[in-house]
């Protein structure tokens, strides 16, 4: 196979090829799948990185930029790998792929996580996967879209060895190889050639607004809840992801989740559910509008605010006053002040007084109307107030206390 520029290529198959550049130009780029040049491995078991407490031996980006070098430029391509042509292959994951990928370690207990996961959300659809030479499992998946963040996650829903590849995320890709000494491959029944990637299941969408309402009320991914906070905290989560459009039954599933992983200890099933009954009687009573999932944020927003033009529109013309230009039937006026000494008493029980007299209050107009005065001011300094205002004697119509 020559090397031609992907633009003016057709062929979209993967090559059978051990190649990370061929790989890159001929399958990876024509997709729409910005590559980035990885570390590899040593012989010895260490990173090209020459550092010894690299962690992520032959996983780390090679360019200073790492993910941000991401491209599907070819000439950029292979000018990266005449430069490093060992170099492992990546491809960046979120909306710039279209790509999402829920990551299954086998070495944190990630084979047993897998199946706790289908039982909380029901069976994953076919999509593609790569065996990852470890053992390990990617299972790709569509972005969303619609300018919906995927973020980056570890211990999905709480369950040891499951992360995701989202936004500002990438995956070690085929044919790089493994620390084991073995390459990714794509799995021959889950292969892209044959298995069209299936929509991010909204199962593990839940979980993703499961994680997102739990940073927002805790503002911590990691923070433990000790005995004596754990229904408070879950109750409030579970508010939290039903006012977000989350049904009860996601909601469910996913503050079971959270009630392993954070709760120390735990609380029963029974009690958790308990909960999520509880929170979704209450938000029904209450009615709270919550707009859909998947829309966009004008669309959420609308029905929740008013516009200017909209308010302008309902707004009579002409502003029912009770004292004209000044004080508006139905508005909420302010009077602030010192808290002593300032004249506000003396202001607002002149304003009382013109008001239910019908007179004039600072040469101004007013409609006169009824009412009621709330105050937490003692009698004893109340009373001499009244009197100067010229309200004490009034009769009980004209003022209200």
């Amino acid at each position: 196979m020559g090397h031609r520029d992907y633009d003016d290529a057709v062929l979209v198959t993967i090559p059978a090829t051990t190649d990370a550049v061929q790989a890159a130009l001929y399958y990876y780029a024509p997709r729409g799948w910005p590559v980035l040049a990885l570390h590899s491995g040593t012989s010895a078991g260490g990173c090209t990185c020459g550092s010894p407490d690299c962690n992520s031996p032959g996983k780390h980006p090679r360019t200073a930029h790492g993910l941000r070098d991401a491209t599907t430029n070819a000439e950029t391509i292979r000018e990266l790998w005449a430069r490093w042509p060992d170099a492992n292959l990546g491809i960046a994951t979120g909306a710039v792929s279209g790509l999402v990928v829920l990551d299954m370690d086998p070495r944190h207990g990630g084979e047993d996580s897998l199946d706790e996961l289908v039982r909380r959300i029901g069976p994953l659809p076919e999509t593609p996967e790569v065996l990852t030479g470890g053992a390990g499992r990617h299972i790709y998946f569509a972005h969303p879209g619609s300018g919906q963040v995927i973020r980056n996650a570890t211990t999905l829903g709480g369950l040891p060895g499951l992360d995701l590849r989202g936004d500002g995320g990438y995956v070690v890709a085929p044919p790089s190889v493994h620390g084991s000494g073995r390459r990714y491959e794509w799995e021959s029944s889950s292969h892209p050639d044959d298995v069209t990637l299936a929509p991010f299941p909204s199962g593990l969408s839940n979980l993703v607004a499961a994680r997102a309402a739990r940073r927002q009320v805790s503002g911590s991914d990691a923070e433990r809840i000790p005995e004596g906070e754990r229904n408070a905290t879950l109750t409030s989560l579970a508010g939290t992801m039903q006012r977000r459009g989350m049904s009860p039954a996601a909601t469910k599933a996913a503050l079971i989740a959270e009630n392993a992983a954070r709760c120390n200890p735990p609380l029963t099933e029974a009690e958790v559910c308990a909960i999520v009954e509880s929170v979704a009687r209450y938000t029904s009573a209450v009615s709270i509008p919550v707009p859909p999932w998947g829309v966009s944020s004008d669309e959420r927003l609308a029905g929740l605010f008013s516009t200017a033009r909209e308010l302008s529109a309902e707004a009579p013309a002409t502003a029912p006053y009770i004292v004209n230009g000044l004080l508006a039937r139905g508005a909420l006026t302010e009077l602030a002040g010192k808290v002593k000494s300032s004249g506000k008493t003396t202001f607002a029980l002149a304003l009382v007084r013109a008001v239910t007299s019908g007179r004039l209050f600072a040469g101004l107009s007013t409609t006169r109307t009824g009412v009621v005065y709330l105050t937490e001011q003692g009698s004893s300094s109340l009373l001499p107030a009244l009197h100067r205002a010229g309200l004490a004697g009034d009769p009980p119509s004209a003022v209200e206390n």
